[in-house]
């Protein structure tokens, strides 16, 4: 698979310095998060290195994969309206995003629903 390489204005490379550091602070490799996303990990470095910009889908994944607001990634103007201010998922270590990446690739919607049922179970939490 070629990864299409492009210089994205401004405000795409800024994403892309954002993403790198969120990653880099929590310690997630580019392979890891491209892991998680089902991306290569060349399109996580041309990302950003402002050369690829993601779609606000993946920028909401990417944020929930980094346990981080879709706003820190931005300046969020455009996503205060949908909501999206909190992280819907904090990774603490490698399995957590490991696991992220796993369940985000499984199409199934009941064996989704039966993922979650089992690691609700597990967990011991209703």
């Amino acid at each position: 698979m070629s990864v299409l390489r492009c210089r994205v204005p401004e405000q795409g490379a800024e994403l892309g310095r954002r993403i790198a550091a969120h990653r880099e602070a929590i310690g997630v490799s580019r392979q890891s998060l491209a892991d998680a996303l089902g991306w290569l990990e060349a399109q996580i470095e041309d990302c950003e290195n402002g050369l690829f910009s993601p779609s606000k889908m993946d920028v909401a994944t990417i944020a929930a994969v980094l346990g981080v607001t879709v706003d820190s990634l931005g300046d969020g103007r455009e996503w205060k309206a949908a909501g999206n201010g909190t992280p819907l998922f904090a990774p603490t270590d490698a399995s957590a995003i490991d696991l992220f990446g796993a369940f985000s690739r499984i199409r199934d919607p009941h064996k989704r629903s039966l993922l979650v049922d089992l690691a609700v179970s597990l967990a011991g939490t209703n």
